[in-house]
This record gives structure tokens, C-alpha cells and sequence, in this order.
């Protein structure tokens, strides 16, 4: 007989159960996968974003934790123009703002970008439909991301309630990035006016010269940061590490994964002592027999790293998917990209191996205590 197949009998033995136990682990895991990979997705849509646009250096408020709330004077951006290794400089204002669903369509939040029409970002736009001619003074309009064109209705001619404002749809701009592709970008004035933030920014984007390496980039980065001591300034590769927004999120979100391990042990745990208890006689006539301590410990413990694999594997199908089906969702669309790592998964596999094994050895060792002649009066 097969070193498994006694284990696997006895499970089987009782379905409903070992059913609902592998279902329990499965949604703990399914949970964490969800957990992990919002915020992976997250930071993926948006520094993935930014590097889309030839970005090598972010400059944010020092201290900001909320990461669209702190903003700068927007006239700082004139004195970089005495650091050599720059090649261009955009000021950015983003915002997170409701639109109004009085034109059809239901209230959804969205990602409004504020670009200066003079500097890089709004200069490099690419458009797959765009209308015939705007009028330099006319500031009164947008352009839209395809995804959310699509969501709203909307193209180039039709019009779009912001805040009680109403603005033209100019143009379809090819996204870079995934939540490039759900945004709306207008005049950076514009922004400013319509959100009360006039001359205020909340991003500094630093594109590098051709040919500036790892140690010149980070030469820059402290000569940058002495002069403009409220800044906080990041290499585009490293914004996850240094922003406190990722910083909290990622710790809360292994906070959780650790209430969810607890949760799948609990479960894993009161199901092998039902069974260890169930079975006293069954495992005292496999005493009686000749089964030494460490092939009983042994059978208890396979059925325990049975039922969590079976449970760990079926959770992250399902936390994989639902991620992907969460991300596609109206209200999700455009804040995140589902992202989860073959690392990732391997820390996750590892943590159910160590979820089975927490939870299976106490009911095992519990079963190597019982006395044969004491567990055979239980029949």
C-alpha cells in the first residue's frame, strides 16, 4: 500500500468534512492571493505607468503619505533648469474625481491628469482619434483613454460633466499603461481651476539625458534633494520602496495574510483532532499491530499537508481568478493590473506547507500519546 493511499482512504471516509475543511483553507488562501495582489496590481498600474513616459525621476512632497494629497508650487519647476544632467521636466496635478452621472451613465471614480501643454508628457501624446483643430487659447476640453471612453459612452465631439463643468472630448489618446488607458487628461490650468489648486502641482517628472548611469542618476537625486528640501525625490524603479503609501499597504496586507494563516490553521487543526479523537480505536488496533509512533505520527501528519495542499492549490485558482475578474470590474478598472510573480506564488505555496504542518502536528502528536490497550476498550 502506498504511503498515501491510508491517508487519502481515511479522508475520503469522511467527505463532507474533509469537503468543507479543504473549502475553509481555500478561501484563507484565495483571500491572501487577493489581498497581495491588489496591492501588487496597484503599484504595478502606476509605476508602470510612469515609466511608460520616459520618466526616470519622480519628485513628490517629503511626508506625504496619501499620495495624491500634498501638493507644491507648480513654479519650481523653473529652477531646474541649472542641473545639466536633465534632459526635460513636467509638472503633473492628479486627481481622483467623481463624474457626474447626470449624462447617462453611472457615477464612477476616475483619474484625472493635469499636464502643461509646453512640457513633455502633453507633448508626447499619441492619439488614435482626435478632433480636426483646438484652438490654442481653448483650454475647456479633454482627452480620454480609450478603456474609458468605452465606459463612458464618449468620443471626440461629445461632452463630459466634471464637477458642474462640462468639457469637449478633443481627442482618444493611445495609453501608456494600464491605468493610463481608464484616465482623462486635460490642461494642467485647467485642473488647477476646476479643483481649486491653482498653481499647484502634486508630481515632478525628471527625464534624464542620454547616456546618465545608476551612479550619476543617484548623484543627482542627492544634489536635487539638498536643494529642494521639502521634495522627496525617487528613481522611478524604487518609488514602491520609498512612497509610505505602498509602505502601509504592503504592511497591512501581510498583516491580514497573517490573521488568514491563523484562520487555515484553526481549521486544519480542530478538523485532525475530531478525526485523531474519532479514530482512537482505529489507531490503537495500528499500535496493536505493530505500527511504531513515527508511522502513526507519520499518517496523521500526510492527511494534514494533504487537506492544506488540496485547499492551498484549489485557493490560489480562485484568488487568481477572481483578482482578474475584480480588476475588470467598472469601479477597479484603471487602478489596477492583476500582477502576481512566480515568487510570489512560491511564498505562497511555502506558506500553506507551513500552515499544514503547524496545524497537523499537534493532533499527530496527540495520536502517538494514545495507549493501545486504553484505545481498544473505545470500540
Amino acid at each position: 500500500m502506498s504511503p498515501l493511499t491510508l491517508p487519502f482512504i481515511t479522508l475520503l471516509r469522511r467527505p463532507v468534512r474533509s469537503g468543507l475543511t479543504v473549502l475553509g483553507i481555500a478561501v484563507a488562501v484565495a483571500g491572501i492571493i487577493s489581498i497581495q495582489g491588489l496591492v501588487n496590481g496597484l503599484e504595478k498600474a502606476w509605476i508602470g505607468g510612469i515609466e511608460n513616459r520616459g520618466t526616470s525621476i519622480i519628485g513628490v512632497r517629503k511626508g506625504a503619505v496619501e499620495l495624491l494629497g500634498a501638493t507644491f508650487p507648480a513654479e519650481i519647476i523653473e529652477e531646474f533648469d541649472s542641473f545639466n544632467n536633465l534632459a526635460a521636466v513636467a509638472g503633473e496635478l492628479v486627481r481622483l474625481v467623481d463624474i457626474d452621472p447626470s449624462l447617462g451613465f453611472e457615477s464612477q471614480m476616475t483619474i484625472l491628469y493635469g499636464w502643461d501643454p509646453e512640457q513633455y508628457l502633453w507633448q508626447e501624446l499619441e492619439f488614435s482619434e482626435r478632433a480636426n483643430r483646438i484652438l490654442e487659447t481653448d483650454v475647456e476640453f479633454v482627452f480620454l483613454g480609450p478603456a474609458k471612453a468605452d465606459q463612458l459612452g464618449l468620443s471626440v465631439g461629445g461632452d463630459l460633466v466634471i464637477q458642474d463643468r462640462t468639457f469637449p472630448v478633443a481627442g482618444i489618446f493611445i495609453p501608456k499603461g494600464v491605468m493610463m488607458s481608464n484616465a482623462i487628461i486635460m490642461p494642467l490650468s485647467t485642473l488647477q481651476e476646476t479643483t481649486g489648486l491653482e498653481g499647484k502641482i502634486n508630481f515632478l517628472n525628471l527625464r534624464l539625458r542620454a547616456g546618465i548611469d545608476e551612479v550619476l542618476a543617484r548623484d543627482l537625486i542627492v544634489e536635487l534633494s539638498s536643494k529642494f528640501k521639502d521634495l522627496r525625490f525617487t528613481e522611478t524603479g524604487r518609488l514602491a520602496d520609498t512612497v509610505s503609501f505602498f509602505e502601509i499597504w504592503k504592511a497591512l496586507s501581510w498583516g491580514a495574510s497573517i490573521i488568514v494563516l491563523g484562520m487555515g490553521i484553526v481549521i486544519t487543526l480542530n478538523t485532525l483532532l475530531m478525526s485523531v479523537t474519532e479514530r482512537t480505536w482505529e489507531i490503537g488496533v495500528l499500535s496493536s499491530i505493530g505500527w511504531g509512533d513515527g508511522r502513526i505520527f507519520r499518517l496523521i501528519m500526510t492527511e494534514g499537508m494533504i487537506i492544506t495542499l488540496v485547499g492551498g492549490i484549489a485557493g490560489i485558482l480562485i484568488g487568481m481568478v477572481g483578482l482578474i475578474a475584480l480588476a475588470g470590474i467598472p469601479l477597479m478598472a484603471g487602478f489596477l493590473s492583476p500582477d502576481f510573480s512566480v515568487l510570489e506564488i512560491f511564498k505562497i505555496i511555502l506558506f500553506i506547507l507551513v500552515m499544514g504542518f503547524i496545524s497537523s502536528y499537534y493532533p499527530a502528536y496527540r495520536a502517538i500519546r494514545i495507549q493501545p490497550a486504553e484505545a481498544l476498550r473505545h470500540h
